[in-house]
């Protein structure tokens, strides 16, 4: 523009053959000076704020104050090479110590200690103070950390979920000893090989493997998924530079470790509550490997939590084709057959209210004879001529009758016959012999019923 605005003064000074006039030549000057000001002017301002930017102030003691004292930093053994960049892998050792003012050294009983844990720099999965201080260390260097309870676990603290350990307490302030080991590479710079996807999907499955023994359930959830995901642009489908011999057993272990994380994944959603998610991962698992035990159960188990009986019972009966012993399975089959039994009485208590008032013209007439039937049983209670029937009959035994019969005739003929000096010994035997004959009838009767009943009672049980 001001190259054009030039020449047509040049232009218009030749047409009217005028001499150029220095005034104007020096009034461009000072538009041009004017119109490169405002970027000299910023660029001495980024300058000066460069030189007024400081580093981070460093005590008497070597601590690296690096965020208005809440995260502190003093290294105590010098690294090699470049500082990690974002998205970069990096590997590391921590050992965690609660802040302790009531000694010189400042620090407390040693809680936890991680030999080896790899994060990626930016994704937030190491607390701030680990997270801030890895990006300002170098590779082989070590360094002691202070962080404020807030820039560390916080309210939540941290469960302990290894031999050894020891929970850290809620809004603790702690002291780490970090040595950064090794700066991998940066994610998304390359193609990664096949290799370094294994790698990969087996470190974020340990990390959420962890996670979920500490009942950090979303961070386990990130973990598991980002491991998943890794897989998804190239398949399972080994590179071809693996040999032919070896693509199978590859494939497979690939094939594993994903399940492993669909099935982890499922576990995770479980645990936060929420059944459908659960039910998506563990089928989704599933389709990768249809007899993996840990999908089936977790299938199983959000199934009954969302009333699912039939897909519940579907993932049992896969589940113990392949192991018919297997506990977790034999748990929630007990537990679907306590929540059928319930669903159905609350099923038919709830028909009974909504329904049970209501009178269809095909079943009145039956409801109507039903309830005749039933009051003329009522009225025939209650008559003196049916309790005398059957306090008659609940002893009266025929058996016992034509015994009693056929001893009355024996009697008579024995009057008839006989003299009747011999009579009253007659008359005695036929008092003491027909009630004991009746007794010893009415016993075996009553051990022949019970052992009836015994036998009943073993044949059902069994």
């Amino acid at each position: 523009f001001k190259r054009r605005r030039h020449l047509c003064r040049r232009l218009l000074q030749f047409l009217s053959m005028a001499p150029a006039d220095d005034s104007d030549e020096e009034e461009e000057r000072k538009s041009d000076a004017e119109d490169e000001a405002p970027e000299a002017g910023a660029v001495a301002a980024a300058a000066e704020e460069a030189e007024e930017e400081e580093p981070p102030l460093v005590d008497e003691e070597g601590w690296m104050n690096m965020m208005d004292g809440k995260i502190r930093k003093r290294t105590l053994k010098e690294g090699k090479g470049g500082c990690p960049e974002m998205k970069q892998d990096v590997r590391c050792s921590v050992e965690i110590r609660l802040e302790d003012p009531s000694k010189e050294s400042g620090e407390g009983e040693l809680l936890m200690r991680w030999p080896e844990m790899r994060y990626r720099i930016g994704e937030g999965e190491a607390v701030p103070v680990l997270e801030l201080c890895l990006r300002h260390m170098k590779e082989g260097e070590e360094a002691e950390l202070f962080g404020a309870s807030n820039m560390a676990w916080g309210p939540a603290g941290l469960r302990a979920a290894r031999a050894g350990e020891q929970a850290i307490p809620p809004d603790a302030d702690v002291r780490l000893r970090v040595t950064l080991v090794e700066l991998l590479g940066i994610s998304g710079s390359s193609q990664p090989s096949w290799n370094d996807l294994i790698q990969e999907v087996t470190w974020r499955k340990t990390n959420g493997n962890d996670y979920y023994k500490r009942q950090e359930y979303h961070k386990s959830l990130r973990s598991y998924a980002a491991g998943i995901e890794l897989f998804t642009d190239t398949g399972m489908e080994p590179p071809e530079y693996i040999e032919e011999g070896d693509r199978e057993r590859v494939r497979a272990m690939a094939l594993n470790i994903v399940a492993d994380c669909g099935a982890n994944l499922a576990a995770a959603h479980l645990e936060l509550g929420n059944a459908v998610a659960a039910k998506a991962s563990a089928e989704a698992a599933l389709e990768i490997r249809p007899e993996h035990m840990k999908c089936l159960y977790r299938l199983a188990k959000a199934s009954l939590t969302l009333d699912d009986f039939d897909g519940c019972e579907d993932a049992l009966k896969k589940g113990f084709a392949l192991d018919a012993e297997n506990a977790a399975l034999l748990q929630v089959q007990a537990d679907l057959k306590h929540k059928n039994v319930v669903y159905q009485a609350r099923s038919k208590k709830m028909a009974g209210k909504v329904f049970g008032g209501l009178e269809y013209p095909d079943l009145m007439a039956e409801r109507i004879a039903e309830k005749e039937r039933r009051k003329k049983e009522e009225e025939e209670e209650d008559r003196w001529i049916n309790w005398v029937k059957q306090a008659f009959f609940s002893w009266f035994d025929a058996k016992v009758a034509a015994l009693l019969a056929v001893a009355a005739v024996l009697l008579m003929v024995a009057l008839l016959l006989m003299p009747k000096r011999h009579w009253p010994v007659i008359l005695m035997m036929f008092v003491m012999c027909v009630p004991a004959a009746i007794g010893l009838y009415t016993g075996s009767k009553e051990e022949d019923a019970k052992e009836k009943r015994t036998g009943h009672h073993k044949k059902k049980t069994s």
